[in-house]
C-alpha cells in the first residue's frame, strides 16, 4: 500500500507534458502518483523559461506552493525544468524553501532521491496528463538552430532524435492506452533524423505511424520552413489519419527581419511554400505564430506584416509580443518600447480575429468532422475539435446532442452558429 501522495504540476509546453508523463510514470511504484493534483506530499513544478510571461507564471505558482508548504498543506516541493536549467544557483538562493532544483540533466537523480532506490530511473513509460484519447509523441529534444530571440538551445541543448523503432513501441503503447488522436512534436520536427540517421527522416517516421493503423487521427505539429521535406505531401495523401494541419511557425515575413533573426528565408519562398502545400494538400489548414515589437520592426515593416497576414488569411495564428531573453543575440539590440510590441500584438490578433469569424461563418449549413473532447455536465452541451484544431490552442467545436457521446468518439456535427474562435452545431447521425 503507498501512502505518500505526489503531484506533478507542468507549466509549458507540449513537451514539457510528456517530460512530466514519464517522471510520473517513474515515480509510480513510490507514491501515489497524480497530475495538477493542488495538495500532495510531495509536489513536483515543471517550469517553463521560454518567455517572461512564462516565467512570471513559473515563479507565482512555485510562491504559492511555497505558501502551502508553510501551511503544512504539503510536505516537500521540488522545482524542476527550464528554469533551473539555466537559473538553478539563483533560485536556491532567493527560495530557500523549495527542497530540491533539479536540471533537465538530473531527472534520474530525481527518480532516485524521491524513491531512495539507486536503480530507479526514467524510462519510455508514461501516465499521461492529458485526456485519455489524445497524446503527445514527442520525437527529439534540444534544437539546432540558433534564433536571435530563443533560449530553448541555452535550454534544452542540441537536437536528439529519437529513433524510429522507439518512437513506433511508443506510439503502439499509447495506442493501447487508449489514444485516439497521436500529436507529433519536437522543437523542431522537419529536422528529425538529420543528427543520427543524417537524413531528414520525419515523412518516412509519419508514414510509419500511420501504417500502424492504431490511430484516426494524426496531427503535425512545429515544423519548419527552411528545407520543409516535401515528401511530406505524399505521406499526408498518402494516409486519412493524418489530418490536413500543419503547425508552421514563422515569426515574420520581412526579409530583414527573418536574417536578423537568424531564420533565412523571405516573404516569397514562405509564400511559394503555403501556396505548393495548399494546392496539393485538400483542406489544409495552417497555424502559425508571429512575434510583433522584434528589436529592428519598424513601423514600415509592421505595415508590411498586417497586409501578409490578410493576404495569407492563415486558419490559425498565435500572436506574441517580443521578449527579450538573457544570453540570446536579440536581447543585446536597442529594444522597442514594451507598450508598442503590446500594441502591435493586439492589432495583428484583430486581424486574425476578423479574418476567423468570416471563416468560421462561411461554414455555417455545412458538415464537418469533430473529435469530442468532453462533455459539460451542467449544459450538456459537448466541447470538441475539427481537424483543424490541435488541443489547448486552437478553437472549439460545441456540439448539442440527445445520444449519448463518449471523448475521443469522430462524428459528424451540422454546423449551424459560428463565432470568432468557435463553432456551434447539431451531432449528426
Amino acid at each position: 500500500m503507498i501512502d505518500a501522495t505526489l503531484s506533478i504540476i507542468t507549466l509549458g509546453c507540449p513537451k514539457n507534458q510528456v517530460d512530466s508523463e514519464r517522471l510520473a510514470a517513474a515515480l509510480s511504484p513510490y507514491f501515489n502518483v497524480k497530475h495538477e493534483s493542488p495538495i500532495a506530499d510531495y509536489v513536483i513544478i515543471n517550469t517553463c523559461s521560454f518567455i517572461l510571461p512564462a516565467r512570471e507564471e513559473s515563479i507565482n505558482m512555485i510562491l504559492d506552493y511555497i505558501d502551502f508548504k508553510k501551511q503544512g498543506l504539503i510536505k516537500k516541493l521540488i522545482v524542476i525544468g527550464c528554469m533551473p536549467q539555466i537559473h538553478k544557483e539563483e533560485l536556491q538562493k532567493n527560495l530557500p524553501e523549495v527542497d530540491i532544483f533539479a536540471k533537465i540533466n538530473e531527472y534520474d537523480t530525481l527518480v532516485k532521491t524521491l524513491s531512495e532506490n539507486q536503480d530507479a530511473k526514467i524510462g519510455q513509460e508514461r501516465i499521461l496528463s492529458t485526456p485519455n484519447h489524445y497524446a503527445y509523441l514527442k520525437i527529439a529534444d534540444g534544437c539546432d538552430h540558433s534564433c536571435s530571440f530563443c533560449a530553448i538551445p541555452l535550454i534544452r541543448g542540441r537536437y536528439r532524435s529519437i529513433p524510429i523503432e522507439i518512437l513506433i513501441d511508443e506510439a503502439k503503447t499509447l495506442a493501447a492506452k487508449g489514444v485516439k488522436e497521436l500529436i507529433i512534436i519536437a522543437q523542431d520536427t522537419t529536422y528529425y533524423g538529420l543528427d543520427i540517421y543524417h537524413e531528414q527522416k520525419l515523412p518516412e517516421l509519419l508514414d510509419a505511424v500511420a501504417s500502424l493503423n492504431l490511430f484516426p487521427w494524426i496531427r503535425l505539429l512545429y515544423t519548419y520552413p527552411i528545407n520543409f521535406p516535401l515528401e511530406l505531401i505524399d505521406v499526408f495523401n498518402t494516409h486519412k489519419s493524418i489530418v490536413p494541419y500543419i503547425h508552421l511557425p514563422l515569426q515574420h515575413c520581412d526579409h530583414e527581419i527573418l536574417i536578423n533573426m537568424r531564420r533565412p528565408f523571405d516573404e516569397e519562398s514562405i509564400k511559394q511554400l503555403i501556396y505548393q502545400l495548399k494546392s496539393k494538400i485538400p483542406n489544409l489548414a495552417i497555424r502559425t505564430e508571429f512575434i510583433t515589437g522584434y528589436p529592428i520592426e519598424t513601423t514600415q515593416i509592421f505595415n508590411k506584416l498586417k497586409k501578409f497576414i490578410k493576404e495569407m488569411q492563415f486558419e490559425r495564428i498565435g500572436v506574441f509580443d517580443y521578449s527579450d531573453e538573457e544570453g540570446t543575440f536579440a536581447a543585446l539590440l536597442p529594444q522597442l518600447k514594451v507598450s508598442t510590441r503590446i500594441k502591435r500584438a493586439q492589432e495583428l490578433i484583430n486581424i486574425h480575429e476578423e479574418l476567423s469569424f468570416l471563416r468560421n461563418k462561411s461554414l455555417i449549413g455545412k458538415t464537418i468532422k469533430a473529435m469530442v473532447d468532453k462533455k459539460n455536465e451542467e449544459t450538456g452541451i459537448y466541447e470538441a475539435r475539427s481537424q483543424w484544431d490541435a488541443p489547448e490552442i486552437d478553437q472549439i467545436v460545441f456540439i448539442f446532442s440527445k445520444k449519448e457521446l463518449n471523448p475521443g468518439d469522430i462524428v459528424d456535427v451540422y454546423i449551424d452558429d459560428a463565432g470568432i474562435f468557435d463553432l456551434s452545431g447539431i451531432y449528426k447521425m
